[in-house]
């Protein structure tokens, strides 16, 4: 989390830098902001922090929409090339959560960093670790809101997928940070830092084979499982190979309600 928590600190002082400051008229300085806010149906799913760190985009794109805009689709058409190589031409079955998403779900606001991070999470907490867990929160809240709209079954692996490789990486973090940070919170951050932890479907999501999480990221599973794996069995038989019947069936049935409870005690704990 260390390195993660330096790229932030480096993201906040250049948006800082480029933002703030401007105005030759020192009553009007405390008017400037250097922090958007991206919110879909209340919920924050983006940062102009986040998105520096994720999408390497430098202060100066978020200056303007149409420098943004073009910065951002052309990204996603480079991805969209990329998947539409991957799937071979594959056709796309059903609606996916975009043909769900209306203009009046999406909000922006323009904020000061530092009043947004001094109300966010535990006080005890440096501004960069703010961040990260603030990133962590948009991915948990991309998956569970924006996701939710995607029912389609040809589509129901891949959502699955996106949820428990953003869980584990959320849980992982913060229990680094639990390590790093815990013993100094207070006591309802504590608390609450425990109840996410210390879940049943957390502790078998932290505890899993890596090979299992490895397979999900990099498409290769491992060969030791290879034969048990199928095109026709639920999940194509990785839970099956990874995991005991009952732990199989309980992460295959829970993950989405557990995606849903974290992002929710993250977004209580971000204080919105």
């Amino acid at each position: 989390m260390a390195e993660v928590s330096a790229d932030f600190r480096r993201i906040i002082d250049e948006h800082r830098q480029e933002f703030l400051n401007n105005t030759w008229l020192p009553l009007a300085r405390s008017l400037e902001k250097d922090l958007v806010l991206w919110r879909f149906r209340g919920r924050l799913v983006s940062t102009s922090h986040t998105a520096s760190f994720f999408l390497a985009l430098p202060p100066q794109s978020f200056q303007k929409l149409d420098v943004l805009g073009p910065e951002v689709r052309a990204i996603a058409v480079e991805q969209g090339s990329y998947i539409a190589a991957a799937a071979n031409g594959l056709p796309w079955e059903g609606r996916s959560f975009l043909d769900a998403v209306q203009k009046t779900d999406l909000t922006e606001k323009e904020v000061r960093a530092e009043k947004h991070y001094q109300r966010s999470f535990d006080p005890v907490l440096p501004e960069e670790a703010k961040a990260s867990l603030t990133a962590m929160t948009c991915a948990l809240n991309t998956v569970d809101l924006l996701l939710a709209d995607d029912t389609g079954y040809s589509s129901a692996f891949s959502v699955w997928k996106l949820r428990y490789i953003v869980l584990h990486h959320v849980l992982s973090s913060l229990r680094k940070l639990d390590e790093q940070h815990g013993a100094e919170l207070r006591p309802p951050d504590r608390a609450l830092l425990k109840e996410i932890l210390n879940a049943p479907t957390s502790i078998l999501i932290l505890q899993a084979h890596g090979g299992f999480r490895n397979t999900l990221m990099h498409y290769r599973p491992e060969r030791r499982v290879e034969e048990q794996l199928s095109l026709h069995a639920p999940f194509y038989g990785l839970l099956d190979a990874y995991f005991p019947a009952d732990e199989a069936r309980s992460l295959g049935d829970g993950l989405a309600s557990h995606t849903a409870h974290v992002a929710d005690r993250m977004h209580a704990w971000s204080g919105g």
